[in-house]
């Protein structure tokens, strides 16, 4: 038999196999030559639409990188969706400090004649900062109604308006001055 397999599985060339055959394949996978006797590489071909594609791929990343070149860019330099990301929030951390600030001059102002109690102006300023609208120009367009909106639901931030009635309708008179004998007097009621 010619051509007998070795112990690994693969074909071994025999003198006879080889005079036998125009070429024959070694176990590197090169072709041989049977009158030269000599390894001859096969070449990988390529089509026209590989040969584009790997052009693209070189001419991408050389643009690339000369881009980064005359920019001066880094690893460290943030992408443009980051920048975008950082300007969102320094743009709704600027509107909170402008609407609070708006609010406060508002309401501080004298010309407006809004009283707010002074251990209650933080509050006001926080909950009329929440109502604030702005247009497209990110101007504010409702600082009034937003204060009135505020004082609508809870009038008892704003000096002259009295505090709800916790006290379920009774005066201070109604009520015990020791509270004790009423909480008994409560629980005598029940039983």
């Amino acid at each position: 038999m010619p051509n007998e397999p070795t112990e690994n599985g693969t074909a071994q060339i025999t003198p006879d196999a080889a005079a036998e055959n125009t070429g024959a394949i070694s176990e590197t996978g090169a072709v041989t030559d049977p009158a030269n006797n000599q390894a001859q590489p096969t070449e990988k071909t390529f089509t026209q639409a590989d040969v584009d594609r790997i052009v693209q791929n070189r001419l991408k990343s050389a643009v690339k990188a000369e881009l980064k070149k005359l920019t001066g860019e880094t690893p460290e330099t943030p992408t443009v969706q980051e920048l975008q990301q950082q300007l969102k929030d320094a743009t709704t951390k600027a509107q909170t400090f402008e609407r609070k600030e708006a609010v406060q001059s508002y309401l501080t102002d004298p010309k407006n004649k809004i009283s707010v109690k002074a251990q209650d102006l933080t509050g006001v300023v926080e909950l009329a900062a929440g109502f604030i609208q702005y247009d497209e120009a990110g101007a504010i367009t409702n600082l009034k109604e937003a204060v009135e909106k505020v004082k609508s639901l809870a009038p008892s931030l704003f000096a002259g308006n009295p505090a709800p009635n916790i006290n379920q309708g009774r005066t201070d008179s109604e009520l015990p001055n020791d509270m004790n004998a009423f909480i008994r007097q409560q629980h005598a009621e029940r039983n």
